[in-house]
């Protein structure tokens, strides 16, 4: 980050204009990031479909893209997460600035990666494939630097309903841990109308009636006011629209469910979890680990808000008298460094059901 911020006060002395190019959630955390470093965007920028004259954000002007003439005069900071988008920009505008870590706690050091040198090494020889290599090469090579062409190359734009999902996906039952505002709920329905059932879980209240409003009609659909834990119980929460988590101590209090307290007893394969639970994946996965031990539902579980997941998760899964009927592989959803996730998927060849 340090280096991206040298390089706007440099362009800054040279008389360049700053911008942030977007204007929704990321682009406002761009935003605070820059005023927090002394740096006031004059504007933020939109493509002409996104802009509405004379509006304003975080109190800073909202201009379009086409009335800007000498693009060479400023300096865009990106304020989206599309990573083609991103490549087409760095490769077309000058004095571009991208930050792969808004809040400054996802890099590793040199004495991080030491000491995770074991396990790092245990899980690039668990991956099934290349490109899975490649992206824990590219992430790692991203925290540890900040350097972000690695990562823009690896990116793939299809999260959790790809190719390595799709297979024996007729019967299925689809748990959505943090289903949001039931994007993803909508994305799964259209990737794999065969299901037989879902379930989603989202303990946000504004998200919540969203996503009640958001798919009405689903067949077969059960919604869950709750977030999901280890155990059934009460947890403090921090409240946020995209990013809400589990807290030490506020006013906001939320109920949650053990995955495994909720699922039928007669549950069979197969099932689907998605897991993107802002920080709560461990305790998460152990109250889900009778339901994933007896069924080996594919997975896909986001392994990027705590410094450590990728190690924690991924061993917490191997350990599981399931783990090893998983073949594995990593993929990265983003231009950042958030939106990695583990895909653990059933291995015909050591489990006989879906087969």
């Amino acid at each position: 980050m340090n280096h991206m911020l040298s390089k706007i006060e440099k362009l800054l002395a040279e008389g360049k204009r700053l911008l942030i190019y977007g204007n929704a959630h990321t682009a406002v955390s761009v935003c605070r990031l820059l005023v927090d470093h002394g740096f006031v965007p004059s504007s933020f920028v939109v493509d002409r479909f996104a802009f509405v004259p004379g509006s304003r954000l975080e109190g800073i002007d909202v201009v379009c893209m086409e009335d800007i003439r000498n693009k060479e005069d400023y300096i865009w900071v990106i304020g989206f997460d599309n990573p083609s988008r991103t490549q087409e920009i760095i490769h077309t505008f000058p004095n571009v600035i991208h930050f792969v870590d808004l809040d400054g706690k996802s890099s590793w050091s040199d004495e991080f990666l030491e000491s995770h040198k074991d396990d790092l090494d245990m899980i690039t020889g668990l991956l099934e494939d290349d490109r899975s290599r490649e992206t824990l090469r590219a992430i790692i090579h991203a925290r540890n630097t900040g350097e972000y062409l690695k990562l823009l190359d690896i990116a793939e734009p299809v999260q959790y309903f790809n190719p390595l999902t799709r297979k024996n996906g007729k019967g299925e039952v689809f748990l959505d841990c943090g289903a949001f505002v039931g994007d993803t709920v909508l994305e799964y329905v259209s990737f794999n109308p065969d299901y037989k059932s879902i379930y989603a879980f989202e303990p946000m209240k504004e998200n919540f009636s969203k996503l009640k409003n958001n798919t009405v009609g689903i067949r077969d659909f059960q919604l869950v006011s709750k977030g999901v834990w280890d155990t059934d119980t009460q947890l403090c929460f921090h409240e946020d629209t995209s990013a809400s988590s589990v807290a030490d101590s506020g006013e906001i209090r939320i109920e949650t469910v053990a995955i495994d307290n909720l699922m039928p007893e007669d549950l069979e394969a197969p099932v689907f979890i998605k897991m993107d639970v802002e920080g709560a994946e461990y305790e998460a996965l152990l109250g889900a680990r009778q339901t994933i031990e007896r069924v080996v539902p594919k997975m896909a579980i986001c392994v990027y808000h705590k410094n450590e997941d990728i190690m924690d998760l991924f061993k917490l899964i191997y350990s599981f008298e399931s783990g090893k009927k998983y073949k594995y592989y990593l993929r990265h959803h983003s231009n950042r460094l958030s939106e990695t996730v583990l895909y653990a998927i059933p291995d015909d060849d050591k489990f006989g059901v879906n087969k």
